[in-house]
């Protein structure tokens, strides 16, 4: 089985880039002194909006997920959507050692920890982000998760 949510990230670049280029189509209207205020107080106030913008959309963390569970492995690929260079990861777990799973909630924001089992004890892995992840495919993914932990009791 194969989960991922390309097509979601898609979508939120595309409209991250509308409101970044209208953004800028504003500025180009604030150097052209077609609204009647002074203009450098006008790409001032346009530039601040621009960087909360843009500060807010890097603070949510959205990150592209590809989940496999073939040959034997819970794999999961992902990064953060961010402007420049993400820094991409993997997790890559034999279905026998693979132990729980678990969500934490924080208002919109919705993360997953993966844990394996060791020689030691369990082993907790970085959260994962599921918030650009659609509810079915997060749904689906759980159930999934849910079967390999209760084959491994």
């Amino acid at each position: 089985m194969v989960i991922d949510n390309e097509e979601d990230i898609v979508n939120l670049r595309k409209s991250r880039n509308l409101i970044v280029s209208f953004f800028i189509i504003l500025l180009a209207v604030a150097f052209l002194d077609v609204i009647p205020v002074t203009w450098y107080y006008l790409v001032l106030f346009i530039t601040i909006l621009l960087g909360i913008f843009l500060y807010s959309w890097h603070k949510q963390n959205f990150t592209y997920i590809r989940y496999s569970d073939n040959d034997n492995f819970i794999e999961f690929k992902y990064y953060h959507i961010v402007l420049v260079s993400p820094k991409r990861k993997m997790i890559r777990i034999k279905q026998n050692l693979f132990a729980k799973f678990e969500t934490e909630k924080q208002g919109k924001k919705e993360q997953l920890y993966i844990y394996q089992k060791t020689k030691t004890g369990l082993f907790k892995y970085p959260a994962i982000n599921l918030s650009a992840m659609n509810e079915e495919d997060r749904k689906k993914l759980k159930v999934n998760l849910l079967k390999y932990a209760s084959q491994n009791k």
